[in-house]
């Protein structure tokens, strides 16, 4: 077929409709636990999370973005799921005319899949759109990409967990690999940290900045100061969107409950922030056992299983572009391996990073860090 194009004869296969109604939406956001059934290494989302991130009264993300939800079904039964929306935040940054797809999910039936597509890319053909790219859900803020390597694995924190088949039905609908990200696994027990202690402290001692923990009972000014350094340490990253104070201010209230302020650091000079770097627990072994549900027994097993984590999540690390490739980033690094054992933890994955960001990917691996999953965004031209 035509990459990008609708074809008629996929759509005999199945009915694709747009989400319109509460049940719809239901639907829409369950789906999963049906696809998955029976996976050991598939995250139930929590559903209260799910529904609040498709309503747009809840979700700042709709204050600068068009969104279409689109149902498969077969038979009356739901078969498929995708997303179709418009970010105009990156289009105004990016000068650009590029569509996104997410939440892709669907049986393994390639008729399915490319119906699904097809949906997608006409919605967003017909907003001016000149790609279709994903899948991103909603944003690079959040879960994106297609897994490509580490589908025995159980995902990090906020990260995704999709199907093998889903490649192959991408590639066969034109979308090809635009950029693949990658998840590294520090195991503390393998670095060497007191070696890279001593090159971490003579990096702080010539470009004179300082660590501090963040600060929880300043928790608006910390997110104030933090925002700064971010939409500017990001700024030339591919994919980067600068984030909005409600984007910044929703995510940041997400993630209040799990800040350990041990493991958030923000890097000073002279009192101004330079730099930060922001790890999670990673509750993922506890929201399996979840299954997607605070009541009326799942915030008690998230309580009690917080005391039995031993893993990390590093979301993210970066200084200003004007401390950049001075060795701040480094001194991050040695950071998080010092403060996840100090803090009781093993591991720590650190990820996402671009696959061709040398400089961070070859400290990583210096440091004993292992190449644990690999995730791949697609676009196909429409």
């Amino acid at each position: 077929m035509t990459p990008g194009r609708e074809k008629a004869s996929a759509a005999a296969s199945c009915e694709i409709r747009p989400v319109r109604t509460r049940r719809d939406r239901r639907v829409f956001i369950r789906l999963p636990w049906r696809l998955y059934a029976g996976s050991p290494c598939w995250v139930p989302p929590l559903l209260v999370s799910e529904t609040a991130r498709f309503d747009p009264r809840k979700n700042p993300y709709f204050d600068h973005a068009e969104v279409a939800l689109f149902l498969a079904r077969r038979g009356g039964e739901a078969v498929g799921r995708i997303a179709a929306h418009v970010n105009h935040e990156h289009n105004a940054y990016w000068q650009d005319e590029v569509g996104f797809f997410g939440f892709f999910e669907c049986v393994e039936d390639s008729a399915v899949a490319e119906a699904l597509f097809g949906a997608a890319a006409a919605w967003l053909r017909a907003r001016g759109r000149t790609a279709m790219r994903g899948p991103m859900n909603f944003s690079t803020n959040e879960e994106v990409g297609f897994l490509v390597e580490g589908f025995d694995k159980l995902p990090a924190l906020m990260m995704p967990y999709t199907h093998r088949y889903y490649l192959d039905f991408a590639a066969r609908f034109g979308l090809h690999k635009v950029k693949d990200l990658l998840a590294w696994h520090i195991d503390t027990e393998i670095v060497d940290l007191a070696r890279y202690e001593a090159l971490a402290d003579r990096i702080r001692e010539r470009v004179g900045f300082t660590l501090r923990n963040v600060n929880k009972k300043d928790y608006a000014g910390e997110i104030a100061r933090i925002k700064r350094v971010y939409n500017d340490a990001w700024s030339r990253n591919w994919g980067f969107v600068p984030m909005t104070d409600r984007d910044f201010e929703h995510f940041a209230t997400e993630i209040r409950p799990l800040v350990q302020p041990a493991c958030v650091q923000i890097a000073e000079k002279d009192g101004d922030p330079i730099g930060f770097c922001l790890s999670l627990p990673d509750i993922n072994k506890i929201l399996v056992r979840m299954n997607g549900r605070l009541f009326p027994t799942g915030l008690f097993k998230l309580l009690f299983g917080m005391r039995t984590l031993t893993a990390l999540r590093t979301i993210t690390l970066g200084t200003r572009k004007d401390f950049q490739k001075r060795g701040v980033e480094s001194v991050f690094l040695v950071e998080i391996v010092r403060r996840t054992v100090a803090a009781g933890y093993r591991t720590s994955e650190m990820g996402w990073t671009l696959e061709d960001n040398h400089l961070i990917n070859k400290a990583l691996e210096k440091m004993g860090g292992r190449l644990d999953k690999r995730y791949r965004i697609v676009e196909v031209a429409l």
